[in-house]
């Protein structure tokens, strides 16, 4: 009976020793120690990943090649832009300007010239294909978007592949245009005059003017030369709807229908819907007529 009353004892003694080496009581707060919330590395110390600089002088100088991992990217804060590493040749050196293409944004630049460049691959900026360029002024003071292609297909229909497959114009320069105005020989299909109707009522040359219009003044008028040798030819963005003629005599006003030959043609990056008259309908006319565009 000793040993049983003995064994239960011991029993309860380790049970108590248990119980008090498992309990905590705590009366202070807990406090997490401050190194546990701290990067062990800068992300610009690891390899790939995103890695962001100021410039890329900044980039020169602190890039280091143990860092670089092909699709790794760069943020360049100066170009508000971000770069993917697309190649790297020389692995024993940084890569160069043209192994960065640059992603995810739209890229706003002041004329042709500017887009040509971020292709030079002589400073930062080369594209990856399906990058938008928004170009302010496309040499006809018109602003015009394009997106990257890469080149490698005839996306201008011209039947040659070169580098002005590169881009692919995505805008038809939002309506605005001028109107053309010339007299040709019967059935002329194609603008070839550099006569232009400039806002002001004036003819003169498509770079004589900034002035664009988009759609057609209620005065649209131009003097007719008779003869028979000539007939009119007018071009009006492809935007606008179709125009109606009317010929007028100084005191009549007739509407001209039946006689006009549309077709379609591209000038400084605008396409104009093209109407040529057919056949010389003032060639035994007399006096001073008006051809009246609406």
């Amino acid at each position: 009976m000793k040993k049983v009353v003995l064994i239960v004892g011991i029993v309860l003694a380790f049970t108590g020793a248990v119980t008090a080496q498992t309990t905590t009581k705590v009366s202070k707060q807990i406090k997490m120690l401050p190194w546990l919330n701290t990067a062990v590395i800068d992300a610009n110390d690891a390899a790939g990943g995103l890695h962001t600089y100021a410039d890329w002088t900044t980039l020169s100088s602190n890039l280091k090649t143990s860092e670089i991992q092909i699709g790794m990217l760069v943020s360049i804060t100066a170009d508000k832009a971000t770069y993917r590493l697309k190649s790297w040749t020389t692995t024993t050196a940084l890569p160069l300007y043209a192994e960065w293409e640059r992603v995810g944004d739209a890229v706003v630049v002041a004329d042709i010239a500017a887009r040509d460049a971020l292709l030079a691959g002589t400073s930062a900026g080369v594209l990856s294909i399906g990058t938008t360029v928004i170009v302010k002024d496309n040499g006809s003071g018109l602003v015009q978007s394009y997106i990257y292609t890469g080149g490698g297909y005839d996306f201008n229909g011209d039947g040659v592949t070169n580098t002005a497959d590169n881009w692919y114009s995505v805008t038809n320069t939002a309506g605005s245009g001028f109107i053309y105005f010339d007299q040709v020989a019967p059935s002329t299909t194609a603008v070839t005059s550099t006569k232009g109707w400039d806002g002001d009522g004036a003819s003169a040359s498509l770079t004589a003017t900034s002035k664009k219009l988009t759609s057609i003044p209620a005065t649209t008028q131009f003097a007719l030369t008779l003869g028979g040798t000539t007939v009119p030819q007018i071009a009006v963005p492809a935007a606008w709807p179709n125009p109606v003629f009317y010929l007028n005599d100084g005191t009549n006003t007739t509407l001209l229908t039946d006689l006009w030959v549309k077709s379609s043609v591209t000038l400084n990056g605008i396409t104009y819907q093209v109407w040529v008259a057919d056949w010389s309908f003032l060639k035994d006319a007399t006096g001073t007529f008006n051809l009246l565009v609406r």
